[in-house]
């Protein structure tokens, strides 16, 4: 299959994932930037699990990373809507909130993109 249209399925269901999974946590929680911080610590977990198995395996390492890695995981994950929040809260006078936020998600996704890794690891 066509690099593009591996990277373009993969980009459509990442972005219609992250865009349910973001309505879901509103839905619940309401207006929050927990939802993005949830889907990207979930990217970062799922990057890192795929990532050490495409080290194992490499015969089919080029089109699952264009599928998972660039199109799904690629528009799931949304580093732009991260920092556009930090800076709205920071306009908003709430630069404690922000920072807490931005250091959550980097922290937190660090983690998660480890363990995922650490996993696979286990796993295969």
């Amino acid at each position: 299959m066509p690099s593009l249209v591996l990277v373009a399925i993969g980009g459509a269901i990442g972005a219609l994932s992250r865009f349910a999974i973001d309505r879901l946590v509103t839905s619940y929680i309401g207006t929050t930037v927990l939802g993005i911080l949830l889907i990207n610590i979930v990217g970062s977990f799922c990057l890192g699990f795929i990532i050490g198995y495409w080290q194992i395996d490499r015969e089919y390492a080029e089109s699952s990373r264009l599928l998972l890695g660039v199109g799904i995981l690629g528009s799931f994950t949304t580093f732009s809507t991260l920092t556009v929040s930090v800076v709205q809260m920071g306009s908003d006078g709430e630069f404690f909130r922000g920072f807490i936020y931005l250091s959550a998600s980097i922290i937190f996704g660090l983690l998660a993109a480890l363990i995922g890794m650490m996993i696979q690891k286990i796993i295969f």
